[in-house]
């Protein structure tokens, strides 16, 4: 599988760059053939591959069939997808014209902006006290007391890296982690770096670093990292040359103390990611993000339920102790499915208001199914002891 879709990127890539020749040569009806070859390619290579990169891919093939519209006299096509394992075709459409200034934002830059301190904090987090104890001893402390570690030679770089099961809160540590130490924050996503443009993923890398290292302090902060730091000796001429340009840059800047640079990431399947990353000074800690214990989850229901008008005692212990072994997201959605009962019970009978009753609660727990998948956090623990950390 991984091989052809190796293949067909490859084959895109020659499409697309033998489109550009004949564009720059003004054969524009064979620029306008090689580009909607090249997005063809793209989708068959989507085809083979899920998550965020089958959206990258997805969204680049949209962008050059924009790109082959605006060739003179050629009739517009438009990408029509059906994204659950069905075919994904090109079907001709109405002539539409793209204006020259879109043409050159679709090659264009990425403009990295900065959000600022996201406003979460380490108390909106339920649970993970061992991981916020981690945390503030490896960023936060340092902050606080740069003498004290000055005086110990103890000098704290690298990277950090969260992984765990999907919906157990990775991404609300990292944001709570730039407001605490008040850092720019740049959430970057592997569609931003590769998606975009081709042949822009290494500059979009450079581009990231330089902005980043603008800030007094700031944070860069990869989400589903596995998608970005893949494992290189594939066929993706893409990944290959992006994997060593984003482990030069992120050698440049640990352990850059003047401006307190931090590099975060995020996965869910740690052992798809190239070993050289997982190497100090790149991501030095690696911490285990977890499942919500009863405490995690009693909160979670609790802030709920906070001034919702109820008929059932000790409503956070029962759903705490009904969604062990669930992650955050599940402890929300049984939450919501309580209030969706509770709404439904209101209306049908004709009333402005009503509270949650004991039916609405036992409907929900009976119905609700967790997304926590046995088989990952299996692939967790087995990871955990190649790494040395079982």
């Amino acid at each position: 599988m991984k091989d052809r879709q190796g293949f067909s990127y490859q084959i895109y890539e020659t499409y697309f760059q033998k489109a550009k020749e004949a564009y720059a040569a003004k054969r524009m009806t064979e620029a306008k053939k090689m580009y909607l070859n090249s997005a063809q390619s793209l989708l068959r290579s989507a085809k083979d591959t899920d998550g965020e990169m089958k959206e990258a891919l997805i969204r680049r093939a949209e962008k050059i069939v924009r790109l082959a519209d605006t060739i003179p006299e050629i009739s517009f096509c438009e990408i029509s997808e059906l994204k659950n394992g069905s075919d994904i075709q090109i079907t001709k459409s109405e002539p539409h014209m793209v204006s020259q200034e879109n043409k050159e934002k679709e090659e264009g830059e990425t403009n990295w902006k900065r959000s600022g301190s996201p406003g979460v904090y380490f108390d909106d987090i339920a649970g993970l006290q061992d991981v916020k104890e981690s945390i503030r001893t490896r960023v936060i402390l340092p902050r606080l007391h740069p003498e004290i570690y000055d005086h110990f030679r103890r000098k704290v770089e690298g990277g950090i890296l969260l992984y765990g099961p999907p919906g157990t809160g990775k991404t609300m540590i990292a944001k709570a982690i730039a407001t605490e130490i008040d850092a720019e924050f740049y959430s970057v996503r592997c569609s931003d770096i590769v998606g975009k443009y081709f042949g822009e993923a290494e500059k979009n890398i450079r581009r990231l670093f330089d902005t980043a290292r603008k800030s007094k302090s700031s944070i860069i902060f990869f989400d589903e990292f596995e998608a970005l730091a893949i494992k290189r000796g594939g066929h993706s001429t893409v990944m290959n040359r992006l994997v060593p340009e984003l482990l030069s840059q992120m050698d440049g800047f640990c352990g850059t103390e003047e401006n307190h640079l931090l590099i975060l990431a995020a996965t869910n399947r740690p052992w798809d990611i190239d070993s050289a990353f997982l190497r100090p000074p790149r991501l030095t800690q690696k911490i285990y993000v977890g499942l919500p214990d009863y405490e995690a989850r009693h909160y979670l229901a609790e802030k709920a339920f906070l001034s919702v008008p109820c008929q059932v005692e000790n409503i956070s212990d029962l759903i705490a102790k009904a969604t062990q072994g669930c992650n955050a997201a599940d402890v929300a959605a049984v939450c919501g499915s309580i209030k969706d009962n509770a709404i439904r019970y209101a209306i049908e009978n004709g009333q402005s208001g009503g509270m949650i009753r004991a039916e609405d609660v036992e409907t929900a727990l009976q119905n609700y199914h967790s997304s926590v998948q046995q088989s990952d956090l299996d692939q967790i623990r087995h990871w955990e002891k190649l790494q040395g950390n079982g």
